[in-house]
């Protein structure tokens, strides 16, 4: 008899303990949530991001509503015979002052060394060895000017690349150069575009000059075949098992690839929500969050 006391004293104490460890669990969780649901949101707009990527700098002023004094320019985008297009947006730091002349002489030196070096990678990869014609590279700058010669093309055609300038903006985001993108599927929504950017201009350490050549090569030489899709006599997508890829894709904050340089399908890009409202629709989210709690 006292053996089976004995008995169901333990297995009420494991009971207890388990108990104890569930409800201190769900405490946790509701801890770590109701922290995530009272992030700021200029804390969540550091993480947070659509599907195509936008990110933003901290020197750069922020990018007002798709409207027509908004800046944004769009682009006349000739006929090509390949099927697939490169995006690259280069951000070069301004150089405010003659104080910090040697500073921003370095930085400059270093984003055209960025330039040179993803030209060499894009000219060496699959993505531009399986076209019929050069790999065309629609790119912006935005900060500095004549950082990036406009006529590029002995870097460009060096490397069996066609590079072509679309705008310069004296300040802007990565939504400019990501809206061209998506304006260029809404034209070609059966081809495939990648998207590059000149990852460590605005902080020059190793880690970034490393992950940006790990990404670059990645979404070059992985992506092109992993995105090829079969098209039905109807026009509709018959491959639609893949139409995003990168080196690394994340969902915590929102789906996004870490690094921001990935490569997708037009025919999904096309459907996405402009890049230049995006932020404005992120806001209204919020605002209406704000409202129910």
């Amino acid at each position: 008899e006292n053996t089976k006391l004995l008995l169901h004293k333990h297995s009420f104490m494991k009971a207890s303990l388990a108990l104890t460890i569930l409800l201190l669990s769900a405490l946790l969780m509701h801890v770590v949530f109701t922290w995530l649901l009272n992030l700021s949101h200029e804390e969540k707009l550091k993480h947070a991001t659509n599907s195509m990527g936008i990110r933003r700098h901290p020197s750069t002023t922020p990018i007002p509503s798709h409207t027509d004094d908004s800046g944004y320019r769009s682009f006349d985008f000739e006929k090509t015979k390949n099927d697939m297009a490169l995006f690259y947006n280069v951000y070069i730091p301004k150089v405010e002052s003659s104080e910090n002349m040697d500073v921003g002489n370095n930085t400059t030196n270093h984003v055209s060394t960025i330039f040179v070096s993803q030209m060499r990678q894009i000219g060496r990869s699959e993505a531009n060895k399986g076209q019929e014609e050069r790999l065309t590279v629609y790119y912006n700058t935005i900060g500095e000017d004549n950082v990036i010669p406009k006529d590029n093309q002995v870097v460009c055609r060096r490397n069996d690349v066609e590079c072509i300038h679309m705008n310069h903006y004296d300040y802007g985001q990565e939504e400019y150069t990501l809206q061209n993108l998506q304006d260029y599927c809404k034209l070609h929504p059966y081809h495939r575009v990648i998207y590059l950017h000149a990852k460590g201009s605005y902080h020059n350490t190793h880690q970034n000059n490393e992950n940006r050549i790990t990404m670059t090569f990645s979404v070059l030489n992985k992506c092109p075949k992993t995105l090829v899709e079969t098209i039905g006599s109807d026009g509709t997508a018959l491959n639609v098992t893949c139409n995003v890829c990168g080196g690394l894709f994340l969902p915590i904050w929102g789906p996004f690839f870490s690094g921001n340089m990935w490569a997708a399908q037009c025919s999904y890009v096309k459907e996405l929500v402009p890049p230049l409202v995006f932020g404005e629709r992120m806001n209204s989210l919020q605002e209406a969050r704000a409202r129910n709690y």
